[in-house]
């Protein structure tokens, strides 16, 4: 089952995540948590200072999970065709968000 943070503003305002690539922090934000092929997936845009959306974001995307405690964690996506497929669902799903 997918998790839909999208009804929970304040939880994906709130959410923040540091991600470590290169030897770099990147601070990053949810832009939406989506289901494909029976997996979750979290779309992460890069933040400014103040947790904002960069206009110039890089996007990333990982499989999402929750732990027994409801912790949320993510991991890389290992193969291709899989990194493949979340993108192009990723694309859709961008193409159907309303612009600011």
């Amino acid at each position: 089952m997918a998790v839909n943070y999208e009804d929970d503003d304040d939880l994906m305002e709130d959410l923040q995540v540091t991600l470590e690539i290169d030897g770099k922090s990147i601070e990053t934000k949810p832009v939406t948590i989506y289901e494909m092929d029976g997996r979750d997936y979290i779309l992460l845009a890069e933040a400014d200072d103040e947790g904002d959306f960069r206009d110039d974001a890089e996007l990333y995307i990982f499989r999402y999970y929750e732990d027994e405690d409801g912790e949320p964690s993510i991991e890389d996506i290992e193969s291709e065709e899989e990194y493949r497929k979340a993108s192009q669902t990723a694309e859709e799903i961008l193409s159907e968000l309303p612009e600011e």
